[in-house]
């Protein structure tokens, strides 16, 4: 199994694969596309910018296959080989610490649980957070990936956006291999700190 076909393990509760760029809007996605690279995800009011030294490969936007809500983007950098997925999902009512927590306890929300359960403990770091525009993002880094903890790593980046009456989940799995993982990590984060509101306001 190769490097990208393989970045499903990341993500097994959610992983799934993309289909063919083109430009305009990505019918049914939920995610407007732009010429100049840039994603607006219509309901969250999020936008993210791809850098022209990002995503040699680009894919559309796409819903999940079981919900008619979340999208999907897929962004494959071939060199040095970095393999990117972001997934909107609706929050609803729901409070943000069950998904994701960053505390000295055990239990540290939902993401972070079902990273343990596929991963284990000794493979998952625990959460911290960091700035990135208007957003708390929270980081989980993985000392394990598709093709193993001796050859790839991976990251899970999380945070919140869109109006108070209608929250959505943020999430962005980053795989990489585990050489120089540091400087790929790097990396991921710059294209992290690409995203913004549209118009540069969220509320």
């Amino acid at each position: 199994m190769n490097y990208f076909g393989a970045r499903l393990a990341l993500g097994v509760a959610v992983g799934v694969l993309g289909i063919a760029i083109s430009s305009g809007m990505a019918v049914d996605s939920g995610v407007d596309v732009l010429a100049n690279r840039t994603y607006i995800h219509r309901d969250s009011k999020t936008v993210l910018r791809v850098p022209l030294n990002w995503g040699e490969k680009l894919q559309d936007p796409y819903r999940l296959r079981k919900t008619t809500t979340s999208s999907v983007l897929s962004i494959d950098k071939l060199d040095p080989r970095i393999s990117v997925t972001v997934i909107w999902s609706p929050l609803g009512a729901r409070p943000w610490n069950e998904i994701i927590r960053a505390a000295e306890e055990d239990e540290l929300g939902e993401e972070y649980g079902l990273l343990l359960a596929v991963y284990g403990k000794t493979k998952v770091s625990r959460p911290t957070t960091f700035k990135a525009g208007p957003f708390t993002v929270f980081k989980i880094l993985l000392d394990d990936g598709p093709e193993g903890p001796s050859r790839s790593a991976g990251a899970v980046y999380l945070f919140e956006a869109g109006p108070i009456t209608n929250r959505w989940k943020v999430k962005v799995r980053a795989v990489f291999p585990q050489i120089n993982r540091e400087e790929y990590i790097k990396q991921v984060e710059e294209l992290v700190s690409q995203f913004s509101y549209a118009n540069d306001k969220g509320s």
